[in-house]
């Protein structure tokens, strides 16, 4: 595995996962320090997980080949994967003369999103 793939999923779980537990922020704020808990919350998240499951998990899968390691992380962090992201780093990789799925369509990738 090469330095770049190494870098890119130690940086890119640090960032994601503290993405995650950020959002959570404003609810655990109102629960703990105004002790005001969102009682919509669970029902709302859990309605909006069960409509979104399915995209969570075929989304990236579809789009790690063009993306690569760099870009998926990028790209799901900051959102528009498949509006913006994508398109932006398969024009970069057509530009390059790079495909995606080799190391260097990867660096291409994520210089694109």
């Amino acid at each position: 595995m090469s330095s770049f793939t190494k870098a890119s999923i130690k940086i890119g779980t640090i960032t994601l996962s503290l993405a995650i537990i950020f959002n959570f922020f404003p609810v655990l704020y109102l629960a703990v320090i105004h002790h005001v808990f969102p009682s919509k919350f669970i029902t709302l998240f859990v309605l909006v997980a069960s409509a979104r499951f399915v995209s969570w998990i075929v989304q990236p899968l579809s789009y790690f080949g063009v993306l690569g390691t760099g870009g998926t992380y990028m790209s799901w962090l900051s959102g528009s994967v498949g509006d913006i992201r994508m398109p932006a780093a398969r024009m970069a990789q057509k530009v390059t003369g790079y495909e995606g799925g080799t190391p260097e369509g990867d660096v291409i990738a994520t210089l694109g999103v």
